[in-house]
Formats: structure tokens, sequence, C-alpha cells
């Protein structure tokens, strides 16, 4: 009874930072989780012993979440360029993550988490192809960067991935908070992607002065 009430309190602290947009890395938690042998003195405060107990908590969730990690890297490495098949594995990560319950929302829980999980795998991709293709790492859209149009079809891509997240964002009864969340998935979702699009189109206009 005691290691269950101090893994929930670890859940509840790990909850608290998340929700007040909080940063995990290098920061030491309040709680700390009893009988993880998993976990030495160094490591108990710290985020690696907070995902072990959600581990715990939800075993089945977390061996389906590596199981689709090991999937994805395994495409990876094949070099596989099917960009809805890449981040649709991503998607169903992310919708074990939100669909914490089965209830009547499961559903519409389970479609914000694979849509927004598209959403995220995709802007990443698009944000670092060019680091990428300098590395020689791994980008799905690697071969397609460079060619006319990519920056309109990426934006209509993950227009769309983010037109049914919201749809379902709005059948959910939300009491709390609503129009920050609102704010988020209609504004917020796209600041990073104008930023990475301004940035570019930046660099694209001094190469063409320079060639004049």
């Amino acid at each position: 009874y005691k290691d269950i009430e101090s893994w929930l309190r670890c859940c509840t602290d790990l909850r608290n930072i998340c929700a007040h947009y909080g940063r995990l890395y290098y920061r030491i938690f309040s709680a700390i989780p009893a009988g993880m042998k998993e976990v030495d003195e160094n490591a108990e405060r710290r985020l690696f012993a907070a995902i072990l107990v959600v581990k715990k908590l939800y075993p089945d969730k977390a061996k389906r979440i590596v199981e689709l990690l090991d999937e994805l890297s395994a495409l990876e490495k094949e070099g596989e360029t099917d960009i809805d098949r890449m981040s649709g594995i991503f998607g169903h990560i992310m919708e074990e993550i939100l669909a914490y319950r089965q209830d009547e929302w499961e559903r519409s829980l389970r479609r914000i988490g694979f849509y927004l999980g598209k959403f995220i795998y995709l802007l990443d991709a698009y944000d670092d192809v060019e680091e990428d293709v300098k590395n020689k790492d791994y980008n799905p859209f690697a071969k397609k960067y460079t060619m006319e149009g990519f920056e309109g079809e990426v934006r209509q891509i993950l227009m769309m991935m983010m037109a049914e997240t919201c749809r379902e964002f709005e059948k959910l009864p939300i009491i709390k908070y609503g129009d920050i969340l609102r704010n988020i998935l209609y504004s917020g979702v796209w600041c990073r992607f104008e930023e990475v699009s301004k940035k570019r189109r930046g660099e694209r206009e001094k190469e063409h002065v320079g060639s004049i």
C-alpha cells in the first residue's frame, strides 16, 4: 500500500509540472517512489524515476508504446519514405498516452492523440529536415524538401491533422481551461511552423538577391 501511495504522489507531481508548463529535464521532483529497485538514490527524484512509475502503473500501455517505438526505429533504419505510415505510428503512441482509461470519451481522446501525434511527428521532420540531411540522419522529407511546393504541401497536411484534432476536441466536455486549450490548438501549435517557414523564406530571398 505504501509503495502505491508513493507512486501516485509521483504521478501527481509529474502531472502538476506538466499542467503548469514546467520544465521536466534536470528537475528535482518532490516525491520519491518507494520500492523501486531499478532506481538508485541519485535518480529517485529525477524524471527517470517518474517515468518508471508510470510504466509500473500502466504496464499494458508501456508495452504497446515500446512496440511502436521499436517499429518506428526499424522503419527509420530502412529509410521508409511513406510519411503517412511513419507519422501514423507516432500517432498511435500519442493515442495510448491520451486515452488513459476506458470510458465514453476514449474514442475522441484516441483520435485527438492520433492526429496530434501525426502533426508533431511531421512538424518535427519539417523543422529538422535540413540539419538531418546535412548530418545524413533519417528524415521522411529528405527527398522532398527541395522540390517546388514542398512548404505548401506540408502546411496542407498539418492543417488536415489539426482540423481532425480540433474536431474531436470540441466533442469533449471541457470545463476548465477551455479557452487556453483552444488557443493552443487553433493558434499556438503553429508558432514553430511559421517561425521555420519565415526563416527559410528569408534565406531564399537572400540567395535570390545574391544571384542577381
